[in-house]
């Protein structure tokens, strides 16, 4: 999948060097990694790691919940672009209405209005997040695209 200036979950990059471009599988590169895959071991979560993808963020994220059977966690290592952007988790009594990512991944939106804000994070450093909880992604009109790289973690 190529970047555009869209915001995505991107597992599949393709290569900006044209002399190569062949796609990049994020989640085998970051396994690639030494001190890494090291570290995660270290704290017993290379085991519970399932997939990985690039996150970029033009627009604010509105509130949602990841819809995967896999993972339930998502480890977001900042990359770029993170200061001053947060994170934001909600509680709701409102079920939520099932959309599609571009790529076809599903994810369950809520209404704004519906949600009352719980706490916000800034990724700064590697942090661990609940994604089965309503969150949202709010931008404070620095730099774009926001850009973190999620680490998909299976029940920790």
């Amino acid at each position: 999948m190529d970047l555009d200036e869209s915001d995505g979950v991107y597992p599949y990059v393709t290569s900006l060097d044209v002399r190569t471009a062949r796609c990049l599988d994020v989640h085998r590169w970051m396994q690639s990694i030494p001190p890494l895959e090291a570290d995660l071991k270290l704290v017993g979560l290379f085991e519970k790691w399932v997939s990985s993808a690039l996150v970029l963020t033009y627009n604010k994220i509105d509130i949602h919940r990841d819809h995967a059977d896999e993972f339930d966690y998502s480890l977001n290592l900042p990359i770029a672009n993170t200061k001053d952007t947060f994170t934001c988790f909600y509680t709701t009594e409102h079920p939520p209405v099932t959309r599609y990512l571009p790529n076809g991944l599903p994810y369950d939106a809520y209404n704004e209005d519906s949600c009352q804000l719980i706490d916000k994070v800034e990724i700064m450093e590697p942090t661990l997040l609940n994604v089965k909880i309503p969150h949202g992604v709010t931008l404070n009109g620095g730099p774009i695209p926001r850009i973190t790289i999620a680490l998909r973690m299976s029940h920790v």
